[in-house]
């Protein structure tokens, strides 16, 4: 989840119910303003496609050069 969060920011990350009860009170330093700003930022339908379309790119010139090295 550390993709997704950003503790003390956006969430918290726990690793168990007790953990998770004791972040409670933690909650009211989370402002949601600053949440829906990060995740318009990082997770806008712009943003994304650019992420994807750099990543079909990479996978292409991996390939691209993958042959090249088999070729004769």
């Amino acid at each position: 989840m550390t993709e997704l969060l950003r503790p003390g920011h956006n969430g918290f990350l726990v690793d168990d119910v007790p953990s998770a009860v004791a972040a409670i009170p933690r909650l009211a330093s989370v402002l949601r303003a600053d949440c829906r700003a990060d995740a318009e930022q990082r997770f806008s339908a712009q943003r994304m496609a650019e992420q994807y379309a750099a990543l079909y790119q990479r996978i292409l010139d991996l390939a691209t050069t993958d042959r090249a090295e088999i070729s004769p």
